[in-house]
């Protein structure tokens, strides 16, 4: 590759890793107010807090690696593979509250999911598929 070609490759993945962190939380705070305003306050976890700051730290860590795979790899089979890695060890991360607030839990791991869905949707027209017709 050419300088020109890494660097903005590096952009691509900034842009990328920016787009799912953004889908997450953008998501989160919709559903959460959705939730606040029809069935009332969600339940005080210890600790949750803290956990959701790590979490998201966590997340933009998940999605630079997702746009680092997505980017550079061209294999399909190797993009989808890492993106459902990388959702594994977010729905890990949350395991621990899945029994004080499965509803929580179940969100978290599905806008997880989501956002890094998102970075392997936009990196799939980087994927040249050439058909021959006969």
């Amino acid at each position: 590759m050419k300088e020109e070609d890494v660097s903005i490759a590096f952009f691509k993945i900034a842009g990328l890793s920016i787009l799912q962190v953004s889908v997450f939380i953008l998501f989160y705070e919709a559903i959460v107010e959705i939730y606040v305003r029809y069935v009332g306050p969600m339940n005080k976890v210890f600790g949750f807090g803290m956990q959701m700051d790590y979490g998201i730290s966590l997340l933009t860590f998940l999605a630079t690696m997702n746009a680092f795979v997505q980017i550079f790899s061209s294999h399909i089979p190797i993009r989808v593979a890492a993106t459902f890695l990388l959702a594994a060890v977010w729905i890990f991360y949350w395991g621990n509250i899945a029994d004080a607030v499965p509803n929580r839990y179940l969100m978290l791991s599905a806008l997880g999911m989501t956002s890094l869905m998102f970075g392997a949707l936009f990196a799939l027209p980087d994927i040249e598929v050439r058909v021959e017709l006969k």
